[in-house]
């Protein structure tokens, strides 16, 4: 899906925060305060 979202450490979903991607990433980098997507052809 399109749609990520936040889940602690123990994989229990956090109602707070979510994020709506152009199309499914690859995969997710994450720098505080940033999540960067992978996507295809593009970066987000």
């Amino acid at each position: 899906d399109n749609i990520g979202v936040f889940v602690d450490q123990n994989g229990k979903l956090l109602q707070e925060g979510r994020i709506c991607w152009s199309e499914p990433p690859g995969s997710v980098t994450i720098q505080v305060p940033y999540a960067i997507g992978h996507l295809p052809r593009h970066i987000e």
